[in-house]
């Protein structure tokens, strides 16, 4: 059956573009939900004219990503990759195209100093640090250099390595990356091939549409409504609670966005049985 994501980027490009290509995509949307004419992997996908979406395809599985220029689509397509963090099973989203530039300056620059030459391969690899990375990892010298990956790297990816770049622990880095999981539940068995599931368990990156109405509600509403991060999907989404639960935060943090999404959660999944809440 098919399977259709999307990406918080889509709306937010489909908001902007002038009425004409707008209502365009909006009237090719739906035949999507039954089928995706896109090849496997990272791809694009005509849906106004001037205007491609890039999709992910694997299998019955299509995430449409973003709606941009034919152009900008192309190259954006050629340079993102995308993977699913072995240790949490979320999925991953790359600019391989400048990490490759990035690696290739450091290893013209480095020095003797090894930043993380302390942490052992099987170390950072438990703390769901990508195979393919490492090569990378032991080239940097400083906390500098880490920063510089920020907005390169998959927050999953990023956020254990600058724990340790600022002196933190191992359990404090896994602390760090255990806080972007959205369930309670202890990890399960990771299928690092399996996009679907990986989409699932990723509420900040996908959302699923299985109706016209649903399809709409997502590419129409505002963020908020839409997309959690991880750890509001795990306050909100819970099956139930054993104990009165107590969310704490300055202004703006999203107190009264998970209330009302538990509130929605509640009214959508109840089942007569007590929560406390």
């Amino acid at each position: 059956m098919p399977r259709l994501a999307i990406a918080p980027d889509f709306p937010r490009e489909l908001s902007a573009l002038a009425p004409p290509a707008r209502g365009e995509v909006m009237a090719a949307l739906p035949a999507l939900l039954s089928h995706v004419p896109a090849p496997e992997g990272v791809g694009t996908l005509r849906m106004a004219e001037g205007h491609l979406a890039v999709v992910v395809r694997q299998g019955e599985v299509s995430w449409l990503l973003t709606l941009l220029p034919d152009a900008e689509a192309e190259a954006y397509a050629r340079r993102h990759a995308f993977s699913v963090n072995p240790v949490i099973g979320v999925v991953e989203q790359w600019d391989a195209e400048a990490l490759g530039r990035v690696e290739h300056a450091l290893r013209r620059s480095a020095g003797q100093a090894r930043l993380f030459e302390p942490v052992s391969d099987t170390d950072l690899l438990s703390l769901g640090i990508d195979l393919a990375l490492l090569p990378l990892i032991r080239l940097i010298g400083n906390e500098a250099d880490v920063e510089a990956l920020e907005a390169l790297l998959p927050p999953t990816q990023y956020l254990p390595l600058s724990v340790m770049a600022r002196g933190g622990s191992l359990p404090e880095a896994w602390k760090e990356l255990d806080s972007r999981r959205t369930s309670w539940d202890p990890p399960e068995p990771i299928d690092t091939s399996d996009l679907y599931a990986a989409l699932l368990r990723s509420p900040d990156r996908a959302v699923f549409a299985t109706t016209d109405d649903e399809l709409d509600r997502i590419v129409t509403a505002p963020d908020w409504c839409v997309f959690l991060h991880p750890p509001q999907h795990r306050l909100a989404r819970a099956d139930h609670y054993e104990h009165p639960v107590l969310v704490t935060g300055g202004a703006g943090t999203g107190k009264t966005l998970i209330a009302l999404h538990r509130a929605a959660h509640l009214a959508g999944h109840g089942n007569g049985a007590p929560s406390c809440w």
